[in-house]
């Protein structure tokens, strides 16, 4: 699909039943002055903010700041991008140069200055740099037709010498020790879980015993409180009829011993 059908399949409204083609240009994005993006906004739908790039690929985005949306595209750590600066940032509402915070949305960029060029500095630097000028100059504000898209021409600009010397003593060593570092983090991660997971499941075995111990604890002393009532009943029940024994046993010897004394007279 061409460039300009794509565009068209990005823009396009449905309203009162008829299609309306809506994308606004909104800015072009250059980093040491080498034009990198072109971001447009569409309205119909969340994902409302396009940002094209060096080979026409669109990155469809919510309405995030312009950090957190380079940071994406770009695929760079917070770190990578925690000194990112906004060097100068030309008003399409005043054709005039305004103070931009990094951390703007693209939506407060519309809507206070209409869009912008916005150059930016301070990150990508451990890749090579352009030792010439801009790719693709610089967009007229005032024009009236959708910018080109930016291109990569590699014949328009060379690249400096010790920049492909750094990359190929450092940019694939590094690449592996992150990737293995990543790793090592990961693997060191799921032992901890795994860990914190077994000492969970102990705490609530131990938990549980417990509970069973005491309950068993209050059986015991409920069995135990029953007996001695019982036994009180019993020992209750009984005092009667040993007095009454006595008393019987009493008489009789009395009767026994005036039957004795009656003889021997």
């Amino acid at each position: 699909m061409l460039r300009a059908e794509r565009m068209h399949a990005l823009s396009l409204l449905v309203i009162n039943g008829q299609p309306v083609p809506k994308l606004d240009f909104i800015a072009s994005i250059f980093i040491y002055d080498t034009h990198y993006f072109n971001v447009f906004r569409r309205y119909n739908s969340t994902y409302e903010i396009v940002i094209e790039d060096f080979y026409n690929d669109f990155h469809i985005h919510r309405d995030h700041s312009i950090r957190t949306s380079l940071q994406s595209v770009l695929c760079l750590t917070p770190e990578q991008m925690s000194n990112m600066k906004i060097t100068e940032a030309i008003s399409f509402k005043r054709n005039a140069s305004v103070h931009l915070s990094p951390d703007a949305r693209w939506s407060e960029l519309q809507m206070m200055h209409h869009g912008a060029m916005i150059s930016v500095e301070g990150i990508l630097t451990d890749y090579p740099h352009p030792a010439d000028t801009p790719v693709t100059p610089p967009i007229s504000v005032r024009g009236t037709v959708v910018p080109p898209a930016p291109r990569k021409d590699s014949s328009y600009h060379a690249v400096c010498g010790p920049c492909i010397d750094y990359i190929k003593t450092n940019l694939f060593p590094c690449a592996s020790d992150h990737k293995r570092k990543y790793e090592e983090i990961s693997e060191d991660e799921e032992d901890l879980e795994e860990e914190d997971q077994e000492v969970q499941e102990d705490q609530e075995e131990q938990e549980e015993q417990d509970g069973q111990d005491e309950q068993e604890e209050q059986d015991e002393q409920v069995e135990d409180q029953e007996v001695q009532e019982e036994d009180q009943e019993v020992q209750e029940e009984s005092e009667p009829e040993q007095k009454i024994t006595r008393s019987y046993l009493c008489l009789r010897s009395r009767r026994i011993r005036r039957l004795h004394a009656r003889i021997s007279k």
